[in-house]
This record gives structure tokens, C-alpha cells and sequence, in this order.
């Protein structure tokens, strides 16, 4: 809890809830929404002859947990609640591996279930804060300059080993005006809890330690620069100094200069600073620091693990049609009028409903942040549904065609090649094979993260879709030879995808072996012939282009592993600079 990402620990194979089971002592039958919750599973609020006992037993101890994100419900025994509210929970739950929790909502009073990677523990340690994350200095780079975060994002994480704290913060390099991250040791006063950034300005604590960086934008932000002038300026960010005083100067900016006499603001008066004290109060906030805090780094948010894979085909409304593949359509739509999901409806015949359920359950207990999760199906009827998680940005390969793609830069690029090799490493991890790894079946989050799509679908297709037919859809420019040549799968030949998908990010979504009939790419391979060196722009640094090449390579046990090549962007990506700047002075 409190992570980025979902752990992906607590989705195998749930306890049964025997307090779910119907008593014998009940005189009437429980309605329908009361032995199911939501989609199926067996759930019933916590033991009412316990909730019946002497408040001062022991036997229930509670906690207070903290929202992290927006939960709207996906039944009526949910409980719906908002980033940065309060609920109550049993102490017990924490340490349970269920994904549902019993709470009780302490504004509103109600209970409900709740899902348990969408709290975290109030406590109010460091760790309970939304700017806390529980990530390495690596980590926090790669959140940080995932694009959508401005200058002035930022988050505190433990040091190497755990030794201190530190404070990551987004900015621009004034040189390459590229976004950047700067991190900042926290040292500690003595073996207590005060500590500081710079020696001449302590805190008693790393709370308000934060809360002082952050408090330069709020509205206590009018601090008067000349203070022996009978004029006054006060620097604020979008509407964080309320009243008349909000007259946006620049219009184009974040950031407002307002000019006034004494107490009295007057629009007439209104002008810019000199801009060489602005751009010092912009960014340095006379304290030290790259820049100004401005807001705690977004988190990702998880999917909800659904209890039951099978659901009914009335709960799935499909609303707007996102795209058409081999498979089927994919559709936006809502569950319970409430949830917002993708469903992929499969060609009729496209496979058998034995094939279709006993492959969902695979991919349903494939859990992984780096992985679309299979929510749910519905198999009853044809057309059968493959009900995931939504993903904003719709497919990778859409992304990179898009005007937002075309801004990508080396960074993002080598991130996004970085998380797709995380979540075949896992699938690596798990003996799965993908067999149809390129762009378009990459899905681009809220914050332009990546995630895998259609892992294992290939497999339980009919030969007429994913055979070797004069009419076949098979994406013979990703495949590997062998695999092309005489269907032989493996996750080798998803190395070989992986190679191939590498020049689709890097060049931005064009189409690889240009010009090429499929027909001719099997035969180039066939001779020894790879794909040249693209060019760009980005410009494609040799490293990149060998780890492409190995992955081509003609015999499948002298491609790298997906450890080896996650390792590969993990490591290219580190940034050489020193791991902390030391503050002295304000």
C-alpha cells in the first residue's frame, strides 16, 4: 500500500469467505446482491455478534486508512469514496492477502467493501502522505519525467539502504532546457526526528519540512519582496491566491505577478516584475532548491481485481467503439453504469468456449502493473467478451502517430521500451508466451505508461485466424523465423517481436521492413538480412540498434533473455550525474 503500482502479490488465488456462506439460523434467504458482491463472489460484512461485544474488547481493533485514489463502486455492498478520504478498517485486513476490505466511511458513516490497493494507512508518518513514494532513486527518475509532469513535481522516498530520506524533484535544465530531476539528501538532527535540507533552516519533522517547500505556492504566498519599498509584489501559481487579487497577468503562464500598494490591490496597477527577480523567485525560491514545489508526483492508478471471472452480459454496456482487429471489435464501455472498462467482442467461432474459459483463467490470474488486466468475461453466449481494464490513450501505436507521440523524446522513448520488457520479463517469470508482441497491442495509460495487451490471446484462435493460410492475418513482419516458418512459439520468439517493436517506438510508429512484402522479409531473413539502422529523428544511438540486432539473432538460444534486456534500458537510463545535491546556505 502507499506503492505506485499495485504489488500484484495479493491477486492469486483467493481464501474462500466462509463468513460469506448462508447460516443456518437466518429465517429468510439472503437477496441475491447480499450472496454476491458484484460479480459473484462470496462477501458478508464482519461477524455481527463480534461488532455486538464490549467496546473494550480487543478482539476487533481498528484503523484509519486514507484514499488514494477515486473509487466510485462497482456494486451496492461497495462503499464509494474520494482521493483523501477517511475510512475505518479492521486491523487484521492489513496483513490479509484479500484484495476486498470491510470499511466504514468516517464522514458519511456507511460500510461497505472497499479494494485494499486503493488505501493506504493513516498514520501520519511520512509514509502515509500522498507526496511519499516507496521507490529507488532510478524509479523516482522514471516517474518523475514521465511526460504530463511539469516543473516543480516531485515525491520523497527513502535513501540508498534506507539510511535517510531524500527529495526528487522535477525541473528544466537551464542549459538543455530538458526536464530533468534533481534529488536532495534529508539530513537528520542528531538521532531525532528534526531534520533539514540546508543547515540554516531546520524543521522538526520531514512533514513540515515538505510542507514548508510547498507552502511558497499556497495562499499564504504574499511575501513581500521589497520590503522597504511602498510597493509590494506577490507571486502566486493558477488560483492559489484567491479574492480580487487573481489578475492573471499572462495568460500563456502557470505563474501570476501581481503588483499593489500597501494593503490596497488595484488592477490599474497591475505589471510584471523585472524579469530577472521573477525567473530568481521562480525557480529557486531564494532557499536553494532547483525550483518550487508545486504537487506531488501522480500515482498510476491500479485496476481493481475483480473476485469472479465470469460476469453477466446485461452488467457490460458498451458505449463507443475504440477499434477492429482479427480478433473482434473493442469497444469502451461501463460495468454497472459505473466502471469504466475496454471489451474486445470476439468473431463469433473464432474458439471454442472451452478453449476461450480455460485460457481467460490464465490470463485472469496474470497479475502484473505492466500487464492490461483481464477483469472479466463473458462466455454464456456468443460473442464471447474479454472484459480489461481502460487504458486513456488507446494503443501505442496510435500514441506514437499522434501529435502527443511526436514530442517523445530519447528518455521516454527508452522508458517506454524499458516498462514493456518489465512486463515480459514477468511473463518470462511465468512460462507464458505472448506470440503477437508489437505496437498495436501496447496500451498507453493516463500518464503515458505502457502496458502489455493480448498476452496469450494468439494461442486459443483457430487456425483460420492465426495460421498459415494464403488469407492469413499473421503479423509476419514481428514474427521470428521459426516460429513463421514452422509455428514454433516461445518466448524466444517474442525476443525477436520485442526487436522488431524497438524500431516501432524509435521511429516513432513506422511500419518496419518499409516497402517490404511479407513474402520478402522472410526471404531477406532467410539470407542473413536485417533491418538497417533507422534514422531519425530521435537520432538512434548504437546501443539501441545492437540490442535490436541481438534480438534478431537467427538462432533462438542466442537472443538475450527479457531480464537481460529490461536490465539493458534499466541501466541505460541511469543518469551519470552525482546521486544528491547538497544544499549550504539560503
Amino acid at each position: 500500500m502507499g506503492n505506485l503500482f499495485s504489488s500484484g502479490k495479493k491477486n492469486k488465488e483467493k481464501k474462500k469467505q466462509k463468513k460469506g456462506e448462508k447460516s443456518e439460523d437466518h429465517e429468510e434467504p439472503a437477496t441475491s446482491e447480499q450472496q454476491q458482491h458484484g460479480n459473484g463472489s462470496a462477501l458478508s460484512p464482519p461477524d455481527s455478534s463480534q461488532q455486538g461485544e464490549s467496546s473494550g474488547s480487543t478482539h476487533l481493533h481498528k484503523v484509519r486508512v486514507k484514499a488514494l485514489y477515486n473509487f466510485n463502486g462497482m456494486s451496492e455492498d461497495d462503499l464509494p469514496f474520494e482521493k483523501g478520504d477517511l475510512l475505518e478498517v479492521e486491523e487484521s485486513v492489513l496483513v490479509e492477502s484479500n484484495d476486498w476490505w470491510y470499511a466504514t466511511h468516517l464522514s458519511t458513516k456507511q460500510n461497505g467493501y472497499i479494494p485494499g490497493n486503493y488505501v493506504t494507512r493513516d498514520d501520519s508518518t511520512p509514509q502515509s502522505q500522498d507526496w511519499w513514494f516507496s521507490v529507488d532513486r532510478h524509479e523516482a527518475d522514471k516517474v518523475l519525467l514521465l511526460p504530463g509532469n511539469t516543473s516543480g513535481t516531485f515525491l520523497v522516498r527513502d535513501g540508498k539502504e534506507g539510511a535517510h530520506q531524500a527529495l526528487s524533484v522535477l525541473t528544466i535544465d537551464k542549459g538543455t532546457q530538458e526536464p530533468c530531476v534533481r534529488h536532495y539528501r534529508i539530513k537528520k538532527v542528531d538521532n531525532s526526528d528534526a531534520c533539514y535540507i540546508t543547515p540554516s533552516r531546520q524543521f522538526s519533522d520531514l512533514i513540515s519540512l515538505v510542507e514548508h517547500y510547498r507552502s511558497r505556492v499556497s495562499g499564504d504566498l504574499c511575501c513581500l519582496l521589497d520590503q522597504e519599498s511602498e510597493w509590494r509584489f506577490v507571486l502566486f501559481t493558477g488560483s492559489a491566491v484567491s479574492g480580487d487579487l487573481c489578475c492573471l497577468l499572462d495568460q500563456e503562464s502557470e505563474w501570476r505577478f501581481v503588483l499593489f500598494t500597501g494593503s490596497r490591490v488595484s488592477r490599474d496597477l497591475c505589471c510584471l516584475l523585472d524579469q530577472d527577480l521573477v525567473e530568481h523567485y521562480r525557480s529557486s525560491d531564494a532557499t536553494g532548491l532547483c525550483c518550487i514545489l508545486t504537487a506531488p508526483c501522480p500515482r498510476i492508478r491500479p485496476p481493481v481485481q475483480w473476485r469472479e471471472l465470469e460476469v453477466k452480459r446485461d452488467a457490460v454496456r458498451l458505449t463507443a467503439k475504440l477499434g477492429q482487429g482479427c480478433f473482434g471489435e473493442v469497444w469502451k464501455g461501463k460495468f454497472r453504469k459505473v466502471v469504466d472498462v475496454a471489451v474486445k467482442t470476439l468473431k463469433p467461432g473464432t474458439m471454442s468456449s472451452e478453449a476461450f474459459l480455460e485460457e481467460a483463467k490464465i490470463m485472469h490470474k496474470l497479475t502484473h502493473h505492466r500487464l492490461v488486466q483481464l477483469v472479466a468475461v463473458v462466455s454464456a453466449s456468443q460473442p464471447f467478451f474479454i472484459i480489461t481494464e481502460l487504458m486513456v490513450n488507446g494503443s501505442l501505436l496510435d500514441f506514437l502517430h499522434s501529435d502527443k507521440g511526436k514530442e517523445l523524446k530519447l528518455p521516454h522513448i527508452l522508458e517506454m521500451n524499458e516498462q514493456i520488457a518489465e512486463g515480459m520479463c514477468y511473463l518470462e517469470s511465468q512460462n507464458n508466451i505472448h506470440r503477437d508482441l508489437r505496437a498495436a497491442n501496447i496500451l498507453v495509460g493516463e500518464h503515458y505508461d505502457v502496458k502489455i495487451a493480448d498476452f496469450g490471446l494468439a494461442r486459443i484462435v483457430e487456425d483460420e485466424v492465426y495460421g498459415g493460410s494464403q488469407n492469413t492475418k499473421f503479423p509476419i513482419k514481428w514474427t521470428a523465423p521459426e516460429a513463421a516458418n514452422m509455428h514454433m512459439f516461445s518466448i524466444k520468439s517474442d525476443v525477436w517481436s520485442f526487436g522488431v517493436l524497438m524500431y516501432e517506438i524509435i521511429t516513432l510508429g513506422r511500419t518496419p521492413y518499409p516497402g517490404m512484402t511479407g513474402f520478402e522479409v522472410l526471404r531477406m531473413i532467410e539470407n542473413g538480412g536485417r533491418m538497417e539502422k533507422p534514422r531519425g529523428p530521435p537520432e538512434v544511438p548504437e546501443e539501441y540498434y545492437s540490442m535490436m540486432l541481438k534480438c534478431w539473432n537467427q538462432k533462438p538460444e542466442d537472443r538475450p533473455t527479457f531480464e537481460s534486456i529490461y536490465n539493458f534500458f534499466s541501466d541505460y537510463s541511469v543518469n551519470i550525474e552525482s546521486q544528491y545535491k547538497d544544499v549550504d546556505g539560503m
